[in-house]
């Protein structure tokens, strides 16, 4: 091995790429370059490879390395990079790597028994004056040998928490270490993504060191090491913590956790955290919840009485009471106890991270004012979903009602039930003891779910692999499997039993920590069952050995279930349904048989069983002979398998791992103080302010009162009404691309270069008098239909320009509607070209064939138009959304929950904090856009819809079929708001870093001098302004020291100052990243917002029409920017604007906050639109995450069948019961009459 070292180092420079060769990596690669050039340095000492380290690193991580070197953590980069290379040479070593506590900058690296000391000094390196550390070895030294993995492929790289400190001489010192898997190879097609622009024998001279950044990139970037205040539940829940414990101290966090004295599986002592022992009996009773497990067991399989099991549920209720009331007294004594209180605040803890099912964290959390971190399933009152998220009834099953999305009316009848008897016990084990201590320690008017809702990140222990699809929230993370990890070798007596089962394969049987021993009669059953098999049998099993116990099962008091799933000799996973157990299976692709016992466990194997990978038996009925049928069912049935491999590769095709994605999301929390963009306050709405129940009765009032008041004045209000009724209202996959022109085009396009970048055949469907898409391209094929489907500019043009004059003379209220009544009619005919032209499409049957023997893999279509989404389901293809409006408004209204209470109606320039009159304008807008989209759509599209896919299909129904809708904005614009798991959101994904300006443009920008440049356009469509305003907008520029970039048509304003420069058209993106550039005049539109929130430039707005008004609201409510009415726009209105702007530091610092927040991503947003639409692409769709339930009626969703139905129900019983009170009142009246005589 030494020789191997040696040599590295000595070919280092023989390897090395000439000049000319273009190289892998290369500095003046313009295709992998990070924005302007950069001056290239040499360093002959170093290996060659980590000279590239920022440019080799695929596109999509690239920015993480960068970043780390920004953070001063390159130091970490170069040491592991190192370390995998040097592992890599050989394929039997193992590599360790310890930092030497008592030298500055030393490292002690250990490879099949060699040690080496590796040295690390600083060096200054001219890129834009930051500091990279680079390393520098050949020392051999000796140092005590640490624990090593075995050999083989596998690398086991043990790394101190403190390597990741960019100040290692402060970090602390942990003999704790962290196993690191080893890196994988680079796959053939991921290397041909490269090779496109690079040499292939570069990239095979650099494969190793590709191979090792891969591992470290493929993490979320790093923050310094942060204090976490952990507070857990005890019982496998803290399985699940550990895990993010582990990593998190792995990333070098300083951990404390708070424990119950009495824990049973929470520990003192630690290498990973440090505890806070209190002393309480808050901690899980193990041995009374066994005994009640083996209790209920013995009762039902002895079918006891309803009586008997009743009293039995009551008592496990009271359990969880008794846990609860615990829990609360323990934090009681914490918040009495001032000393402790102290020095929990002293600790300066940047957030608490804690499991919802008990209180206890989320308590401690508020009161300590620090923000709260989840690690979730459930919450103390049930489904962690039901507290956060809207949960309709009608496709969002209860937890324990083993139904899923898809339920007909009985269903939902006893979905709602349900609710209300789940809604019953959670009172009675929650509502008794937080209530009281809530409003003691946190004031009267707070609620405890409050406190829980006010979380700033939920880590959701699913994902909609083994959920049904429901509507989500921005601030829910979900990452399902994250305690799963490939399988390790197992011991060698387990790994020869395995062996020796030959083809037949090997059955896992265990049923979790909780059941001790199952009742005798039940394993006799099982094990006979068993013995029928060929199969070998792994069984965890206490308790007395079966006698029919065959030869082939072994029982173990404890087996390494993760390594036997994963083992390729396991055929099936017998289980109680624990979340754990279940994960895992589906991470190693093993079918199940389910013997489900309590909690959730019938529920989850409910849910395995209807995506067919599982079989289920109720404990209480099982026996050898209907064991033994379903085991063989699923053993040689091989659709059960086939399906769990699907389900598999769902899971694990994610754009992160997810213990990676719950990483990022804390150290996220962690960097920005908690996640508030991303958080409704719905929470703070009563029941009747959420569901708009006020505001519907106030409306109904006033409908009434008015309809009073017509039927006194009638006579003469008919007249009026007449009148007014009169008024106009105004893989190389190959993708389909049906777009929308104009400035929809211009995002498209930017999603159509990058597919074409990826090895993918574009198909573009346009019209022949498209103005923006044109015809040839080197990015995509076109087919041009005859059609005037296009869009008409002039028409716009001359709108916005008459609207602007009109709206600056102050044109009467009939002439303005009117105007608008025209742009109605204007987008009707645009949605009424839109469908002749693909009806023609449908009805060319040669065009249609070539449209299917192309065999696309998808269709990509923006649906503020239907012409893609007919075209996708006619094709019968995945449909992929590039989307931020449909034909009836914002996307989001069309496929997710929008509350009216904190769910603004776009144009109504309002936030997701509304007063009472702003809750009504709301609901009233509601209606008025409503109606105004039929008027649009309806008349055009349901014609066209029935005709070709039926009179039952609604044409909204194949708009909300869509597979994933790719969100043109995100929670840095948008308020927060439910979504959908199919909805991912891209803002910004057309931004990029600023290239150099023109010399001429940077000549006048550099004029500037310290007061910089304003810039200045208002898009594409008003050509030219009205003078008068021009002439006030340039007045107002020339009392300004800043140099001013103003994009102008038209007339030169005689107002003009000198530092004012006109031009036709200007690099606005580059002008926004110019660190010159000090504001920028808008009109609003998305692109432009969007922009200047990435290169932190604050606004002052002039918006038009369409959304701008509303997307400036949004920014003017960020603090981020000044709006004016351009209809009121005058020199000393805007002049008083600009200086605010200019001269108020806060608006710098909160666009400097928010494009911290956009940029402060796991993934570019250009990247995760890519991974997605490949993704389809990989799946055929998306299926798992759609809904359903836009199949449904209005009345369905909102399930008014069942609560009517229910209401009757209760009626009827109340009528029945009175009638027979009355008839008994009755017999008993005359009897006593009849004694009486």
């Amino acid at each position: 091995m030494a020789n191997i070292l040696a040599a590295y180092w000595q070919t280092g420079n023989r390897n090395r790429p000439s000049a000319n060769e273009n190289r892998v990596g290369a500095v003046d690669s313009p295709e992998l370059s990070d924005g302007p050039r950069r001056p290239q340095v040499e360093h002959d000492h170093i290996h060659p490879g980590f000279r590239h380290l920022p440019r080799l690193c695929p596109l999509t991580h690239r920015h993480a390395l960068l970043q780390q070197r920004k953070e001063g953590t390159m130091q970490s980069a170069l040491v592991i990079c190192l370390a995998a290379v040097l592992g890599s040479t050989s394929d039997s070593s193992s590599f360790t790597l310890r930092r030497m506590p008592t030298s500055k900058g030393l490292f002690s690296l250990g490879i099949s028994g060699d040690w080496y000391l590796f040295g690390l000094k600083e060096d200054t390196v001219s890129t834009d004056g930051e500091k990279v550390l680079l390393g520098e070895s050949r020392v051999p030294a000796v140092s005590e040998p640490l624990e090593r993995d075995g050999g083989g492929a596998m690398l086991a790289a043990r790394l101190l928490p403190g390597l990741l400190c960019p100040h290692p001489p402060s970090c602390s010192i942990s003999q704790s270490w962290r196993t690191v898997g080893h890196p994988f190879a680079l796959k053939e097609e991921r290397t041909n993504k490269l090779v496109n622009s690079v040499d292939r024998d570069a990239l095979e001279m650099y494969r190793p060191i590709l191979t090792a950044l891969a591992v470290l990139l493929c993490s979320s970037p790093l923050v310094n090491s942060g204090k976490i205040l952990v507070v857990p539940v005890d019982g496998s829940h803290w399985i699940n913590m550990k895990v993010l414990v582990e990593e998190l101290h792995s990333r070098g966090h300083d951990i404390t956790v708070i424990r119950p004295s009495d824990s049973w599986y929470i520990k003192t002592e630690s290498p990973y955290y440090k505890s806070i022992t209190i002393n309480s009996a808050a901690g899980f009773d193990e041995e009374g919840f066994g005994i009640f497990v083996t209790k209920m067991l013995t009762m039902r399989r002895e079918g006891a009485s309803l009586s008997a099991r009743l009293s039995l549920e009551y008592e496990l209720v009271e359990q969880f009471y008794q846990m609860n009331k615990q829990m609360i007294a323990m934090v009681g004594e914490m918040f009495e106890n001032t000393q402790l209180m102290q020095s929990l605040n002293d600790s300066k803890y940047e957030l608490v991270l804690t499991d919802p099912a008990i209180g206890a964290g989320v308590l401690i959390g508020h009161r300590l004012g620090l923000p709260l971190v989840l690690n979730v399933r459930w919450t103390v009152q049930g489904e962690a979903h039901h507290a956060i998220a809207p949960s309709p009834f009608s496709y969002v099953p209860i937890p324990g009602a083993e139904l899923t999305d898809k339920m007909n009316f009985l269903q939902r009848v006893k979905n709602l039930t349900y609710f209300f008897f789940t809604c019953f016990q959670t009172w009675y084990v929650t509502d008794s003891n937080y209530k009281p201590f809530v409003q003691r320690y946190f004031g009267n008017d707070v609620h405890y779910m409050e406190l829980f809702q006010a979380a700033d990140i939920w880590l959701m222990r699913n994902d909609f692999t083994f959920e049904f699809p429901r509507p989500t929230m921005p601030n829910i993370v979900y990452m399902s499997g994250f305690q799963c990890k490939p399988s390790k070798p197992l011991s060698k007596e387990l790994e020869d039993f395995v062996q020796s089962s030959g083809e037949h394969g090997v059955i896992v049987m265990t049923l979790g920590t909780l059941v001790a021993k199952l009742p005798e009669d039940i394993t006799e059953d099982i094990a006979a069952a068993f013995a029928q098999l060929p199969q070998k049998v792994i069984w965890r099993h206490k308790g007395k050995r079966p006698s029919t116990l065959g030869n082939n099962t072994l029982l173990l008091d404890w087996l390494p279930q993760n390594d036997l799933l994963g083992h390729p000799k396991t055929k099936l996973f017998v289980a109680h349904g624990g979340t754990n157990g279940i994960q895992e299976a589906i991470y190693h692709g093993v079918p199940l048989v389910g013997l489900p016992l309590m909690f959730d466990q019938p529920d989850n194997f409910f849910r395995m069983k209807a995506r067919g990978v599982a079989q289920v038996l109720d404990i209480a009925t099982v026996n050898k002979d209907n064991f033994l049928e379903v085991l063989k069912e699923v053993l040689y049935d091989p659709t059960y398998r086939e399906k769990m491999r699907v389900l598999s590769n769902l899971h694990r095709d994610q754009p992160m791992k997810p213990l990676d994605k719950a990483m990022f999301w804390i150290e996220f929390v962690m960097r920005n103080k908690g996640a508030a963009h991303l958080r409704t306050e719905s929470y703070k709405m009563s029941k009747i302010q959420y569901h708009s129940i006020d505001v519907v009765a106030f409306l109904l009032a006033v409908v009434f009162l008015v309809f009073a008041v017509f039927m006194m004045y009638r006579p003469a209000l008919v007249a009026l009404a007449v009148l007014l009724c009169s008024s106009p209202f105004v893989h190389g996959g190959k993708v389909l691309v049906v777009p929308l022109d104009a400035s929809h085009w211009i995002n498209m396009k930017v999603l159509v270069e990058e597919l074409h970048s990826r090895g993918h055949k574009i198909t573009v469907l346009r019209s022949s008098d498209s103005m923006y898409i044109k015809q040839e391209s080197p990015y995509y094929e076109s087919i041009t239909l005859d059609s005037s489907a296009g869009f008409n500019k002039e028409i716009f043009g001359s709108f916005t320009t008459t609207m602007i004059n009109m709206r600056r003379r102050g044109a009467s209220l009939w002439s303005r509607i009117s105007l608008e009544y025209e742009m109605g009619k204007q987008f009707s005919q645009m949605h009424k070209n839109q469908v002749e032209m693909v009806g023609d499409i449908f009805e060319n049957t040669q065009l249609m064939q070539s449209l299917n023997d192309a065999k696309y893999d998808l269709v990509l279509t923006d649906p503020g138009l239907g012409g893609g989404v007919f075209l996708g389901h006619r094709l019968g293809l995945p449909l992929v959304f590039n989307v931020r409006w449909t034909v009836q408004g914002d996307g989001h209204d069309a496929i997710a929950p929008s509350p009216l209470s904190y769910v603004p109606i776009s144009g109504t320039e309002m936030t997701d904090k509304m007063t009472f009159p702003q809750r009504v304008k709301n609901l009233l807008m509601y209606v008025l856009t409503r109606f105004l989209i039929w008027h649009i759509t309806y008349s055009n599209y349901t014609p066209f819809v029935q005709r070709y896919f039926g009179n039952d299909v609604h044409y909204m129904e194949l708009f909300q079929a869509a597979d994933i809708w790719l969100m043109r904005n995100d929670f840095t614009f948008e308020f927060p708001r439910p979504t959908m798991p199919n909805i991912v959101y891209m803002s910004g994904f057309q931004c990029k870093p600023s290239k150099p300006l023109f010399k001429e443009l940077e000549d006048f920008v550099q004029s500037s001098g310290e007061h910089g440049v304003i810039v200045m356009t208002l898009g594409t469509l008003v050509a030219a302004l009205p003078e008068d305003i021009t002439e006030e907008i340039a007045a107002a520029f020339a009392q300004l020291p800043q140099k001013v970039i103003w994009r102008h048509k038209g007339k030169r304003p005689s107002t003009l100052g000198n530092n004012t420069l006109l031009l036709d058209w200007l690099p606005q993106n580059d002008l926004l990243g110019h660190p010159k550039t000090k504001l920028f005049v808008a009109h609003g539109g998305t692109n432009g917002i969007q922009e200047a929130i990435y290169h932190g430039v604050p606004l002052v707005g002039l918006p038009l029409m369409f959304d701008q008004p509303d997307n400036f609201f949004r920014m003017k409510a960020r603090g981020v920017a000044q709006v004016l009415d351009i209809a009121t726009v005058n020199k000393d209105n805007f002049l008083e604007v600009l200086k605010e702007v200019l001269y108020d530091p806060t608006y710098r610092e909160k666009m400097r906050v928010l494009s911290n927040l956009h940029r402060d991503q796991p993934m570019k947003p250009l990247d995760k639109a890519m991974f997605w639409i490949e993704f389809v692409m990989r799946n055929k769709g998306a299926a798992h995450l759609r809904t359903e339930s836009y199949k449904m009626s209005k009345i369905q969703y909102h399930s008014i069948d069942v609560v009517a139905f229910l209401l009757a129900v209760m009626l009827l019983v109340l009528t029945v019961f009175l009638v027979a009170v009355k008839v008994m009142w009755k017999c008993l009246f005359s009897r006593s009459k009849v004694k009486s005589e």
